[in-house]
């Protein structure tokens, strides 16, 4: 799928990130949706969709978000939580599913600048079009050090996610495989 221009979008999509301890949001968390907010108060998108799971406490990176968006004013009935994802991958592969469920053609995503090859690839991958953002300013640490922290961190994570996606793709086709072979 070819991706879409950038302007207005039917949804704007927020990978989730980090709960800090108490459960509130984490600094990239909280970075990722009040830059989100900002471009759906500025017109740029219909609906808000919050992609992350339960990764540690008892709630997920989804319901922290839609928190945060509704006491910044986006009302409870343009957003919609995916509150399953753990990874990457798995924000992408749910995120596609709920555009196709809610026949949504168009996206834009919001995700830390480090992130968005990753996250681009990711989306590319389960065929879901997006225009990809990256929130104003960068983690802390902006050093050379902290750069190339963040650079083998996603360089690694990238090679993680692209194993994933060839064994679930190796998976579906001996299953469609061996359904074959059984009709």
């Amino acid at each position: 799928m070819r991706e879409i221009e950038a302007g207005e979008v039917d949804v704007i999509i927020v990978f989730g990130a980090a709960l800090a301890a108490d459960g509130s949001p984490g600094p990239a968390l909280l970075r990722r949706i009040e830059h989100a907010v900002a471009l759906w108060q500025a017109g740029r998108g219909r609906w808000l969709l919050c992609s992350g799971g339960l990764v540690a406490g008892t709630r997920s990176e989804a319901a922290v978000m839609a928190g945060c968006a509704r006491a910044a004013g986006v009302p409870a009935q343009c957003i919609v939580e995916e509150d399953c994802a753990r990874n990457t991958w798995q924000n992408a592969q749910f995120s596609a599913a709920l555009l196709r469920r809610h026949g949504w053609r168009t996206a834009l995503l919001v995700t830390e600048r480090y992130h968005l090859p990753r996250a681009r690839l990711a989306c590319r991958l389960n065929g879901l079009p997006v225009v990809a953002v990256s929130g104003p300013g960068h983690p802390p640490g902006r050093g050379r050090g902290r750069r190339l922290a963040l650079a083998l961190r996603e360089g690694l994570a990238c090679g993680m996610m692209l194993m994933r996606a060839a064994a679930a793709i190796l998976r579906r086709n001996g299953a469609e495989s061996r359904q074959a072979a059984g009709d």
